[in-house]
Order: C-alpha cells, then sequence, then structure tokens
C-alpha cells in the first residue's frame, strides 16, 4: 500500500466502548442546517477580515466544495488572497450578503475554528513541520484573548488521518491547551489514493452543494505568506517546553552546561567558501569550530555514531570516507573514522548514521 492510499480507519466508541469501522456521530462536526433568522457577528453574513504580521482572523468565512470564499457586498471591488501557501482565498461578490445566504444551502459552525494547513504536506511525518506550524499559533493563542483556546474546531488541511501521528498530536495538543493527545473537534478533507488529489479534496461532512460559513477563523500565516516559523517570543519558547514537561509528567528541565562546539560541514570536492578562512574565524567567536568533510560519490554500508569530542563510539562500516578533524589541523594527520549514511543532527550534537550519504544532513 502507498503513502497515500485511500485508508481504512477503525474509531472509538465510548458508548459501546468497543472498536468500529464505523465514524462515530460524536465526531462529527455539522453545525447548523439553514438557521431561520440566525444573529449574525457584526450583525451581517458578510466576510469581516483582522490580519497582523503573524496571523489572520476571519469573522465569517465561508466554505464550499473545496475552497475557501470572502463573501463580499456593496460596491467596492475586493480581490481575493492566498489563505495559506497551498490554499487559494475566492471572492464572491454579491448585491446583498443576507440576500445571497437566503438563497443557498448552508451551514453555520458557531464559534472559533483553527484552520491549520500542513505546508510541506509531501512531508507529513517531519517533525520539524509540525512546530512550524504549531509554535507560532502557540504565541498567537496567547495574545489573542478573545479567541477560543482550546479551539471549538480544527481543520487540519491537506493530510490524512494516518498521517497524524503522536508527535503531531503531542504538539497540537500542547499548542492547543487540550491535555495529553486530547484534540478538538477534527475536520479533515476526504481521501483520495493520490497526493496531488488530497490537496483540493472538498471537507468531510459537508455535501458539494452545501455552503458552509465558520462563524470566526483563525489562519496563521506561514513563511510563504508573511508569517513566521517559530513563537514570537523567547518567553513563549521556555513556556512551551514547560508545558509540555508538565502534560507528560516529567520533572522540570534543568539548566545544563552546552558544550561551546560547532561542527561544520563541507564537501571535499568542489563546493568551497571563497572567504572560508573569515567565514570559520566568525564561528570561532561563538566556540570551537570542527570541520566535517565528506565525499559525495561514495558510500558506505551500516552506521556509527560519533560523539561531540569528535570519537567515534561506534562503526558498523566496510568502508570510510570522512573526517572530523580540528579546524586548524591537517587531515591526514587526525583521521577520525565515522559512517556517512544520512547524518541526522541531534539535540545533544551527536551524528547519527542512517541511510544514503552525509548530502542528506539534517
Amino acid at each position: 500500500m502507498s503513502f497515500w492510499a485511500i485508508q481504512k480507519y477503525e474509531y472509538w466508541d465510548p458508548h459501546e466502548a468497543a472498536w468500529t469501522p464505523r465514524f462515530p456521530a460524536a465526531c462529527e462536526v455539522k453545525g447548523l442546517a439553514n438557521p431561520p433568522g440566525y444573529e449574525w457577528r457584526l450583525g451581517t453574513p458578510r466576510t469581516e477580515v483582522n490580519c497582523t504580521p503573524s496571523h489572520c482572523i476571519y469573522d465569517k468565512l465561508w466554505y464550499n466544495n473545496g475552497r475557501y470564499y470572502l463573501l463580499v457586498d456593496g460596491a467596492k471591488p475586493v480581490v481575493g488572497w492566498k489563505l495559506t501557501r497551498n490554499q487559494d482565498l475566492h471572492v464572491v461578490h454579491v448585491d446583498d450578503a443576507q440576500a445571497f445566504v437566503d438563497s443557498i444551502n448552508h451551514r453555520v459552525l458557531p464559534g472559533d475554528t483553527l484552520i491549520a494547513d500542513y505546508i510541506y504536506f509531501l512531508h507529513p511525518t517531519a517533525i520539524g513541520h509540525w512546530s512550524e506550524m504549531m509554535h507560532p499559533l502557540y504565541s498567537i493563542l496567547k495574545q489573542e484573548h478573545n479567541f477560543a483556546r482550546p479551539v471549538d474546531h480544527l481543520v487540519l488541511l491537506h493530510l490524512k488521518r494516518v498521517h497524524l501521528m503522536e508527535w503531531g498530536r503531542a504538539v497540537i495538543a500542547a499548542t492547543l491547551g487540550t491535555g495529553r493527545q486530547i484534540l478538538p473537534p477534527l475536520i479533515m478533507q476526504q481521501e483520495v489514493d493520490s497526493v496531488w488529489g488530497q490537496i483540493p479534496a472538498p471537507l468531510e461532512g459537508f455535501a458539494p452543494d452545501e455552503w458552509v460559513c465558520f462563524e470566526r477563523a483563525l489562519v496563521v500565516r506561514d513563511i510563504f505568506t508573511g508569517g513566521t516559523r517559530t513563537w514570537l517570543s523567547q518567553e513563549d519558547a521556555q513556556t512551551f517546553r514547560r508545558d509540555i514537561y508538565k502534560i507528560y509528567e516529567l520533572p522540570p528541565p534543568m539548566p545544563r552546561r552546552v558544550p561551546r562546539v560547532i561542527t561544520f560541514q563541507m564537501k571535499r570536492a568542489n563546493r568551497r567558501i571563497i572567504n572560508q578562512q573569515a567565514f570559520l574565524d566568525m564561528f570561532r567567536e561563538f566556540g570551537e569550530v570542527r570541520l566535517l568533510h565528506d565525499d559525495i560519490l561514495s558510500f558506505v554500508s551500516g552506521q556509527g555514531l560519533l560523539s561531540r569530542d569528535g570519537h567515534a563510539t561506534r562503526t558498523d562500516c566496510s568502508q570510510a570516507t570522512s573526517y572530523l578533524e580540528p579546524s586548524n589541523a591537517n587531515t591526514d594527520q587526525h583521521p577520525v573514522l565515522i559512517c556517512t549514511r544520512n547524518l541526522l543532527y541531534c539535540e545533544m550534537l551527536h551524528y547519527c548514521g542512517g541511510a544514503e550519504g552525509m548530502q542528506g544532513i539534517a
């Protein structure tokens, strides 16, 4: 089965206390169908938008059959924009917004909805991209005191349930303040068997002829629409870390000495830096500098681990093509054997052996 094949799921039904292939009614997000005499926020079904450099809040964001709309009335023309990197925002311009809504089959989702676009949809298991999506949101929700936390609904775009791994659930839960692995009512797109077909797929639970109004929706600006990819302050980062430790009942993090060692990975063959000496001198202002050379034309098998002091603590290589050296030393005089299969940068400044060559370093 391919990574983007249509999946079959089982759901926990708390009423039957059993797993079932039926989607539980308690998990369905339907909203109010054609509510008569509905009292619209700000007195109108017209869309109102308030944007900051980090996010936008939409009053009455409209949706129909895979597309999102601004509902606009009056004489002033409005041009749509990008809701997120992968989602366009279209405009429905009418003479009278209320008359238009009265003429269509529609639903209203009361409350506050988060619309989250996992913009790197080709890499749903890349844990850093979940943080990139959620860390700015954590800061934003602390600033937007009038927006619900936890949110009333979560629209997660361009992914499938099978992609919602434990790491993603944990980061979302910590960001929204719902507790350990608990998520708000979740709205996802219908599953199709192609990654490219998944992007425009319609939302689950709504008919193609239904217009859905999210009474209030928050959308974080990603780095492609003018936003950022991390917390908005160092204080928020520290608070988020404390929240994670508390949720998982871990002892609070203690201050620890971080070794001032900077490892710079470079290719031997044809990618030298013209001002390499000045470049390395700049790094030396912050700590000891070591150079890690590699040859992308050579491949090795097995795995290895390199400690922060530059010594190979475990090797299982049939051959080796890379060395770690102090930046002021001669490589041939100070060789240190390591493996170079898909080195990953770990928190403890270790290099861990893996798949297909050092050009895949993360």
